[in-house]
């Protein structure tokens, strides 16, 4: 039965910090350079059903390793590269998750609606590349790069490309109808995230003046992510009386940036931007109805 999990969250509140990913321990376990999470191939053998080890996990990025630990009662799953309950996780002797099979696509004996496994199985061309697992080999998932995602965008044709149905525009900053910018009405947002402290509170002071104002007469206003680490929330309070939106960033701003979409489970996610709001409205106190969140859509395999 295909089990496909997919989580919108809005960002909307409460509890706890979890770890950040440690650089400096991970000095003598080597480098596998697969842009994937592995386990330490070094740890012995009778250590590496403990629940402190099986917790642990690493990342190679030029050359460099870096540690990661899941939140306290829960152990990393290296083929689906996620942290989970222990009682779902049966892999904490395997290394690193293996290249499963390429998959035939339109090579296989399947009718036209569907797609081949690496071993032939059928399946409908949706399930390939959807963040679930459905051939019995793993194909469909495994090779989901821009070159291999058959349900992947076709690339935008300029020739048949016509506004107002169609717009090519590999950046996004060609401008349609290739128009000037000064002929283009302009919206302009202002954006900052990470901590509110003395280091920039400053620069904010610059930039938001009575004398910058919108077309319609109200003064310019920003918004700020807020993350906890370093933030004066004596700065946070001041921005929102004076109508800046206040909005979650996160409690722990843990990286790399792929920790979030590939590792983070639900329980990840809600600790640090449900974390992030109820210290916001605790030591800043912004309401909660007013803590701006962050719209985000994960797939979990």
């Amino acid at each position: 039965m295909r089990s496909k999990i997919r989580f919108v969250l809005i960002a909307l509140l409460a509890v706890s910090a979890n770890t950040a990913a440690e650089k400096g321990k991970s000095g003598e376990v080597p480098c596998i350079d697969d842009n994937k999470f592995y386990r330490n191939p070094k740890t012995p053998s009778h250590n590496v059903w403990s629940p402190t080890e099986c917790a642990k996990y690493f990342l190679c990025l030029d050359n460099e390793v870096f540690e990661f630990k899941c939140s306290q009662g829960l152990l990393f799953d290296v083929s689906r590269q996620i942290c989970d309950f222990k009682t779902n996780v049966d892999n904490c002797d395997v290394t690193s998750d293996a290249q499963p099979a390429k998959p035939l696509l339109k090579n296989g004996e399947c009718d036209e609606k569907n797609l081949a496994c690496g071993d032939g199985t059928c399946l409908p061309a949706l399930y390939f590349c959807d963040g679930s697992v459905d051939c019995p080999d793993g194909s469909d998932e495994g090779w989901c790069d821009m070159r291999h995602d058959t349900n992947a965008t076709p690339a935008c044709d300029t020739q048949k490309c016509r506004l107002p149905n169609c717009w090519c525009s590999k950046d996004g900053t060609r401008i349609p109808g290739n128009l000037t910018a000064l002929a283009v009405p302009q919206m302009i947002t202002i954006t900052f995230d990470d901590a509110v402290n003395a280091e920039n509170f400053e620069l904010y002071s610059k930039i938001f003046t009575d004398d910058r104002k919108n077309p319609n007469g109200c003064p310019i206003r920003g918004t700020f992510y807020i993350s906890h680490q370093y933030t004066n929330y004596r700065d946070v309070q001041y921005l929102w009386n004076t109508g800046h939106e206040i909005a979650a960033h996160s409690v722990t701003h843990r990286g790399p940036e792929e920790w979030w979409s590939k590792n983070a489970t639900i329980e990840d996610w809600f600790d640090e931007m449900v974390g992030v709001a109820n210290i916001i409205k605790k030591y800043a106190a912004v309401r909660i109805g007013d803590i701006k969140g962050k719209n985000l859509i994960i797939n979990l395999m």
